[in-house]
């Protein structure tokens, strides 16, 4: 079967006629006039296969509203001490409150800011004791995972402090040859990144990488529940380097086609990026394809110059450059369920994301007018995204913003039940 959902009607907001409806298919917004914004350059479909995948297919993105990422708070100082001075910002995570975390992998610690950015306390910090970051886990990552657990992890190690500061009873050592990854659901669900090596020779590595899926019982007994698989990693001996006396090689993926971008939603549900089409898949760790979303973006082809110039620059040849630049740098699924889609670019400063809700629908493109790091990021609650930005002399600061329409409008969407 196929649910439609129509665009938008226009309402006039003379008081002679009809008042709008209560919701707009697309995005409801404050006022008639906002919903006229809303309106889209075509229907989204939503079909149902019979082997029960819905394929959510969103027409040209550029018939969609023009969002904008409108800043509203800011942590971070140019002081060379103290609680809101950060010397390198590895890892964010954000908590139902609207608290913010903040590993400083140079200050080797864990700091939490309340939602109004007020420095609370220091979670923990590198040290040999109970609940303390052991010196051979740095870097480390975070994430938060509802109703109150603040895991922190790096390889080989695993744990979590509650929104208490109390240590969790779980102290979980990943495989040598996983990464923790910083995804979680709401369901007790946590998920790391493995990567086996199936191919070596004195110039290329190829690894088989997957997705790790782990569960925590009440007991805090940690146990893998499944693995899914995102292909095979490329990489290539690049150029040599001497750091701290020490001479060794570097290792490259290949350019423009490294590892799927994947993320973990609340449901545990994992989405992976296709290429080279705009296309994003729902899986369950077992494999099988609930949902598939598809925008009418369509990728560049590499070629000529700028094809040539990539390949002199990397290990690779231009016959293993792919053919088409990819569209999607990075995705990650926000508390509520929408995915936040990192759009890429051959400028690095120049940030956009596709936001679409946990129906699949396209709810816009929103920009960031000033320069962030590639990451850390995350979207959070009520159409919010976390980053991290620096100034010209490279001091760092966590950014909070708030995803709004050119007029001021918020965002948000209408009940998608139709399309489940």
């Amino acid at each position: 079967m196929t649910h439609r959902y129509g665009r938008s009607e226009r309402f006039s907001t003379s008081p002679a006629t009809r008042s709008p409806p209560a919701v707009c298919l697309f995005i409801v917004l404050a006022t008639s006039v906002a919903c006229r914004g809303a309106e889209r350059a075509g229907d989204v479909l939503a079909d149902t296969l019979p082997t029960g995948r819905v394929v959510v297919s969103n027409p040209d993105p550029r018939g969609a509203v023009p969002l904008r990422l409108v800043e509203e708070l800011r942590i971070g100082s140019v002081a060379v001490a103290g609680p809101d001075a950060f010397g390198n910002v590895g890892s964010l995570a954000i908590d139902q409150t609207g608290s913010v975390y903040v590993g400083d992998h140079m200050a080797e610690e864990v700091r939490s800011f309340d939602v109004d950015g007020t420095f609370r306390r220091v979670v923990t910090r590198r040290g040999p004791g109970p609940g303390e970051i052991p010196e051979s886990s740095f870097p480390f990552n975070l994430v938060w995972q509802e109703p109150r657990r603040l895991w922190i992890g790096a390889t080989p190690t695993l744990f979590f402090v509650d929104s208490l500061g109390t240590v969790g009873n779980v102290s979980y050592r990943l495989p040598s040859n996983a990464t923790w990854a910083p995804h979680a659901d709401t369901l007790g669900g946590i998920y790391g990144r493995r990567l086996d090596l199936v191919e070596m020779d004195a110039s290329r590595l190829v690894f088989e990488s997957s997705v790790e899926a782990l569960a925590v019982s009440a007991d805090g007994t940690v146990s893998t529940v499944g693995s899914l698989s995102l292909g095979r990693v490329d990489f290539r001996v690049g150029q040599s380097v001497n750091r701290g006396g020490a001479r060794g090689t570097l290792m490259q993926a290949r350019p423009m086609q490294g590892e799927l971008p994947w993320t973990v939603d609340p449901a545990g549900e994992i989405w992976l990026v296709g290429t080279p089409d705009y296309v994003l898949h729902r899986i369950t760790v077992s494999g099988d394809t609930v949902r598939t979303v598809k925008l009418g973006r369509t990728p560049s082809p590499l070629t000529g110059s700028e094809r040539t110039r990539i390949a002199e620059s990397s290990p690779f040849s231009a016959q293993d450059l792919p053919a088409h630049k990819p569209l999607i740098r990075d995705i990650k699924a926000s508390p509520d369920g929408w995915l936040w889609v990192r759009l890429w670019s051959s400028n690095p400063h120049d940030d956009s994301w596709d936001i679409f809700d946990s129906c699949g629908r396209h709810l816009g493109q929103a920009t960031a007018h000033v320069p962030l790091d590639a990451t850390p990021w995350l979207p959070s609650r009520g159409a919010r995204l976390l980053a991290v930005t620096r100034n010209a002399l490279d001091v760092e600061t966590v950014v909070r913003f708030r995803a709004e329409t050119d007029s001021g409008a918020p965002v948000v969407t209408s009940d998608c039940a139709s399309s489940q």
